[in-house]
């Protein structure tokens, strides 16, 4: 949450924890403070810096779309 924090419009972060474990995903909670007209650039920004850190692990990102 620290990298998600150090985001320019993120007012606020908390990682709450993981919701569940699914067969190829895990579903985590945050909650993050922004202004309204902020949030679809930062769920993108958010997105970005969650998947940058899993490829920095050896963790494979696998897209179902």
């Amino acid at each position: 949450s620290e990298k998600i924090a150090d985001i320019e419009a993120v007012l606020e972060c908390h990682y709450i924890g993981i919701q569940k474990f699914l067969p190829y995903a895990v579903e985590y909670k945050l909650h993050i403070k922004c202004e309204p007209k902020d949030k679809y650039e930062v769920r993108r920004k958010i997105n970005g810096k969650v998947q940058e850190c899993l490829v920095n692990r050896g963790v494979s990102v696998i897209s179902t779309k």
